[in-house]
């Protein structure tokens, strides 16, 4: 079993990214479940559309449902053993790095087990005005993207080759290099926002083959390197010009979605692109809570989902579980920027109902 060190947990309370100031825009509530599990949910004292919308995101992707108001079996549903390869989460920790007016950034340190382990992190940065979550090329003018990630790879994998020259014996030195390639290749997805800076990480490159020799992936970039290369919304989010943060939208995924079947059965989802033309997601109906894991196809903006239902079956003492994901209903349709339109179909092909979600 492999489970976060609770003195790493520490240390990264504690050397996170920090934005630099004591001041924290959203009040956060900690909930936790023994010493193994912790999550953080804002509070409704700012702006209760924007907090819902964190909160849904949040806890639809790592949680895989949405917390009661009571806040009750948090994490239920993330320990139960679905009988996979990775069986069920065994720790969940976050950081917040930044809490400010223009951004909310926190890194979330999940670990599995089940006939392996299986650990990584997650990165969420937060329009802290409109909720959206923000990637770096929504930052970027389309000239200083690929300029800000060529300053990257070069940076990053400076650093990377020194820590390797410092910390693993010369005879295994060209085994570990090839994560090189990696960083070339990287999608910048795990970042966090300061103040002042960009913090890019890698650990989740390393994998299991690598992740042990206590090697430190994460770059920071500074304001003064980067600012010549922000479009308006990073000027903003930087705090280089004044403006409305709330104007500005993100079109990359993911995001957050919200809507309706039938126009009644409401409904929450966060979908994410990956690998081109594959999209994945989670969506759960408001009055349930619970999370239906989607995955399928996107190509010329038409989106075909399949829903794969975690259900209660018989106990498999092999892999210890008694639930397994069975396949469900299917969703179709159209999508872009502003939502997704389409129908949903159930498991048997029988009945068919309009579907339709929109960017909040």
């Amino acid at each position: 079993m492999n489970r976060l060190p609770f003195a790493l947990f520490l240390t990264l309370l504690v050397a996170g990214f920090a934005s630099g100031g004591t001041h924290q825009y959203f009040s956060v509530s900690h909930v936790k479940k023994g010493k193994d599990f912790h999550f953080p949910i804002l509070n409704f004292h700012r702006n209760a559309r924007v907090e819902t919308k964190i909160n849904r995101l949040l806890q639809l992707s790592e949680l895989m449902g949405l917390v009661d108001q009571k806040r009750r079996k948090v994490f239920e549903q993330i320990m139960i053993n679905d009988g996979g390869l990775y069986g069920r989460k065994v720790s969940l920790f976050y950081q917040v790095y930044t809490n400010n007016p223009r951004v909310f950034s926190v890194r979330i340190d999940n670990s599995m087990d089940g006939a392996t382990t299986h650990w990584w992190a997650s990165y969420y940065n937060f329009n802290a005005q409109n909720g959206d979550v923000i990637s770096l090329r929504d930052l970027f003018t389309e000239a200083g993207y690929e300029k800000f990630f060529k300053l990257t790879v070069s940076k990053r994998s400076q650093a990377y080759r020194s820590e390797v020259a410092r910390k693993i014996v010369l005879g295994e030195r060209e085994t570990y290099l090839q994560i090189l390639g990696s960083i070339e290749t990287d999608d910048l997805s795990d970042f966090a926002l300061g103040d002042r800076s960009i913090t890019v990480d890698g650990s989740d490159l390393l994998g299991k083959a690598y992740c042990c020799a206590d090697l430190r992936m994460a770059v920071r970039f500074d304001l003064q390197v980067f600012r010549p290369w922000l479009n308006e919304y990073g000027r903003t989010v930087f705090a280089l010009q004044p403006g409305n943060l709330a104007r500005f939208r993100s079109n990359n995924l993911p995001q957050l979605f919200t809507g309706t079947v039938d126009g009644k059965s409401p409904f929450a989802a966060v979908l994410n692109v990956i690998g081109g033309e594959q999209i994945e997601g989670v969506y759960a109906y408001l009055k349930y809570r619970k999370g239906i894991y989607l995955d399928g196809t996107l190509e010329n903006n038409q989106v075909h989902l399949n829903e794969n239902v975690l259900v209660e079956t018989e106990m498999n003492y092999n892999t210890d579980s008694n639930h397994r994901y069975t396949k469900g209903g299917s969703i179709s349709g159209k999508l872009d920027s502003s939502g997704l339109n389409g129908i949903w179909t159930d498991k048997q092909g029988q009945i068919s109902l309009a579907l339709v979600a929109r960017r909040d």
